[in-house]
């Protein structure tokens, strides 16, 4: 039978289907026709294949009419899903239900209640139970504590973090517990039915853990679900939650060579996790890097050495050196280049100006034998004074330059001031390395320099005599002794620290000892620079002899007075012997930083005391022949005193107001002796302009006052003489008596006053009243002391002076 399909336009479907009494498409359950008790008509199995070619002989698709929930609704409303998880309808009883609706004309809800109360048998077991917890919940009772059985049971809560929920049953049902995470798992969320195992890296040994803990420092854990971490032994980790060994790693102050954790080297900075391999790859601002002030070769990094000064170790990387420099210590640069601010390649003009540089020294050797051996005389001149005042100011840098070799950390004025000042005790000339490749002959170089300025004068003494003696010009022996004699003595201080070089050492942390000058070279690995430095030290010691033995004989010498002329010319007649004590000093001043190296509160002690030494002698015996070199050495002396005290207390530097104020006065301190220094030469530079420009013969500035005229002088020696040739003749011992009386100052002074008179009169006296103490003096003019007993007994108990002293008629 052929069948059409066709569908309401402009009316309700439901009744056109009544009226015509057809065949229908409907749903059911449904209200549309529940009355009229539809029956269906069954086709064929529904045919794909031939709904596709429009052919319709068979059932349609089955469509399931349904109403989609909350996935969540179990959890949100257990009660409401398990009542229509049981729901059990029939398609009989909901027709039922669906006509009783249609035929009461109520709502649905209605209708549903009613049908709830008149069949209560129907829907009783569709309840669920209050202890039939779901997944993800667990039994409680009133008071809302967890129980393990459904008995004890009024209710369900929901399974907190830290726990899961599992099936239970027991007499009275089934139902879902709450159980807590065993030790090694955890549960950051409730309604879980699962505990997680810990990762790597984490633990947790107790139960019901929200969280798995990680590792702690020095811990690691590698694999999942335990309850205990792993022991990095001796060394450490970076970060919480090491997941394997590779992640312990040397703890800070160690790093890690071949596998195993060494101590950090000195002049390393090792952080947590150093190894060798980082450390080549360090750069200036890593944690990990060499420090500044060392340096380490990258073949051995790690054995570390201890630079001179930061400015040529700048740290980082093994091999980090300033300016190309290179070397153990970064000491030196390369061969065939020298240091200027940063290391140049030496070229042609370096070996003329070193040409150049020997020629001037030539010439400046043979200038020096004309310019300092004038006459000796007893009074002080201007250009002595000027001379001297050259001298104390050298030494004065020379001392500090003694103060620079300790090794220190000073304030930056003083650091700079040091620096300055050790010039003068470093006879290193500008790209020596042009001429010489290594430290020791660079040291050899200047050690030469000494022998061939020494051996210069002689030289020209040799030529002067073969080519210019008779033209007159022929050089005095004696006088280039003297010569040579003031080269060494302006030098001593700077010679004596040359000499010492080799035998100061300071310590690497590899317990080595390098050259304090010439780092590079390790002490005790150099004969030859030992063997400059003891040749030197002979040098000097001879000359220091023969400085003493000179002195001791100087007294009975007269012709050869001229020789020691740069010993003696300076001082006064009474204390000629004084350069000994300024040779003593210059030559035991350098010993200071080398007896203690490694103390250098000790060595600043030790000078002090020696210059306080000398301080007191000097200020005892005034040995200067003008009153202000007296005055200027004990000022410059004395201050220099302080300065080297505040240096030690510079030492304690704990910061603060009060390491301020010392680096103040420190400064203060050193400027004053400059400035006194520099008052001084000026003052001198400015008596010798007066005396020579002007025609100014006042010495008042150099005698710090006016001396009486040599008339006047003279007027009371006669005037003196006179009272006593008048009043002595029987009064010897009211003379004596009265001379008794005067101070021991008073009778030295007088004592004095005979022998001075005596030297400077060329008067002819007996030995036995001036010849002891005529050992106590030197001077340009030489008494005479009769050797013969040409005078008698009585003559020499007369009390005349003046007729009876004869005057020697010609004395040089």
């Amino acid at each position: 039978m052929p069948l059409a399909f066709a569908s309401a336009i402009d009316v309700e479907f439901a009744s056109l289907n009544r009226e015509l009494q057809s065949l229908l498409y409907t749903w059911v359950p449904d209200t549309a026709f529940i009355l009229d008790s539809p029956s269906p008509v069954i086709f064929p199995d529904h045919s794909r294949e031939q709904y596709a070619e429009k052919v319709y002989k068979t059932m349609n698709s089955k469509v399931v009419l349904s109403k989609w929930a909350s996935r969540g609704l179990q959890t949100a409303a257990r009660y409401a899903f398990l009542v229509a998880e049981s729901l059990a309808f029939s398609i009989e009883g909901i027709n039922g239900l669906l006509r009783s609706h249609v035929l009461s004309g109520e709502d649905a809800w209605t209708t549903a209640c009613t049908w709830l109360q008149q069949n209560p048998a129907a829907w009783r077991d569709w309840i669920a139970s209050k202890t039939s917890c779901a997944v993800g919940f667990r039994l409680v009772d009133g008071s809302g504590l967890l129980v393990q059985n459904i008995s004890q049971a009024v209710g369900c809560t929901h399974c907190p973090a830290g726990s899961k929920s599992t099936p239970m049953s027991d007499a009275d049902g089934e139902t879902f517990v709450c159980t807590p995470c065993p030790p090694g798992f955890s549960q950051e969320n409730p309604f879980s039915t699962t505990c997680e195992p810990c990762r790597k890296g984490t633990v947790t040994n107790s139960y019901g853990s929200e969280a798995c803990l990680p590792c702690s420092v020095g811990f690691y854990q590698n694999s999942t679900g335990q309850t205990l971490c792993i022991s990095c032994g001796l060394r450490t980790t970076q970060l919480l939650g090491g997941v394997s060994y590779m992640d312990c790693v040397c703890n800070e102050g160690q790093i890690e060579e071949d596998g195993a954790c060494l101590e950090c080297p000195l002049g390393v900075n090792c952080p947590v996790g150093s190894t060798v391999a980082l450390l080549s790859k360090a750069h200036e601002t890593n944690a990990l890097r060499i420090i500044e002030g060392f340096h380490s070769d990258p073949a051995t990094p790690l054995q570390v050495h201890k630079c001179v000064s930061e400015k040529f170790c700048p740290g980082g990387p093994p091999g980090s050196c300033a300016g190309g420099r290179v070397g153990i210590t970064c000491g030196a640069c390369p061969n065939g280049e020298y240091w200027a601010s940063k290391c140049e390649a030496c070229t042609s003009a370096t070996v003329v100006s070193w040409a150049l540089g020997a020629a001037a020294l030539a010439i400046g050797v043979v200038l020096s034998y004309y310019a300092i051996t004038s006459s000796l005389s007893a009074k002080a001149s201007v250009l002595m004074c000027t001379g001297a005042s050259i001298a104390i100011m050298v030494s004065f840098f020379q001392n500090l330059g003694v103060v620079n070799s300790i090794r220190m950390d000073w304030p930056p004025f003083l650091s700079k001031l040091f620096e300055v000042a050790s010039v003068f005790l470093n006879l290193e000339a500008p790209a020596t390395a042009c001429l010489v490749g290594t430290d020791v002959w660079q040291y050899g170089l200047q050690i030469s320099f000494v022998y061939v300025v020494a051996l210069m004068l002689p030289a020209a003494w040799v030529l002067s005599n073969i080519f210019l003696k008779r033209c007159g010009l022929a050089w005095d022996p004696l006088k280039t002794i003297s010569v040579m004699g003031t080269i060494f003595q302006l030098g001593f201080t700077t010679l004596a620290a040359l000499s010492r070089v080799p035998f100061v050492c300071y310590r690497h942390p590899t317990g080595q000892y390098s050259v304090a000058q010439h780092s590079n070279v390790l002490c005790g690995e150099s004969p030859h620079m030992e063997a400059f430095g003891i040749s030197l030290m002979v040098v000097l010691m001879i000359f220091l002899s023969a400085c003493f033995y000179a002195a001791a004989r100087a007294p009975t010498w007269s012709k050869k007075l001229p020789a020691i002329r740069f010993l003696i010319f300076r001082f006064r007649p009474q204390v000629w012997w004084f350069g000994l004590v300024l040779l003593v000093r210059g030559g035991v001043l350098p010993l200071c930083g080398v007896v203690v190296p490694d103390m250098p509160r000790f060595s600043l002690t030790m000078m002090g005391s020696i210059l306080l030494t000398y301080l007191g002698v000097q200020m005892w015996l005034q040995p200067w022949k003008a009153p202000i070199l007296n005055l200027v050495d004990s000022l410059s002396t004395g201050i220099f005193v302080l300065l080297l005290f505040v240096c030690l207390g510079l030492q304690n530097d704990d910061g603060g107001v009060e390491m301020e104020a010392l680096e103040i006065l420190a400064t203060l301190l050193s400027s004053s002796i400059a400035g006194i220094l520099l008052l001084m030469l000026c003052t001198c530079v400015w008596s010798l302009f007066q005396r020579q420009v002007i025609g100014s013969h006042s010495d008042l500035i150099l005698n710090l006052g006016r001396c009486a005229t040599n008339e006047k002088v003279l007027d009371k020696l006669i005037e003196i003489s006179h009272c006593i040739s008048a009043a002595a003749e029987g009064q010897q011992h009211e003379w004596v008596r009265s001379l008794d009386n005067l101070t021991v100052y008073d009778l030295h002074a007088v004592d004095v006053v005979t022998e001075v008179l005596a030297d400077a009169m060329l008067l002819q006296v007996s030995r036995r009243n001036f010849g002891s103490s005529s050992q106590q003096r030197v001077g340009t003019s030489r008494r005479r002391i009769s050797e013969e007993a040409e005078v008698s007994e009585e003559a020499e108990d007369a009390p005349e002076l003046g007729p009876s002293c004869a005057r020697a008629s010609c004395w040089v």
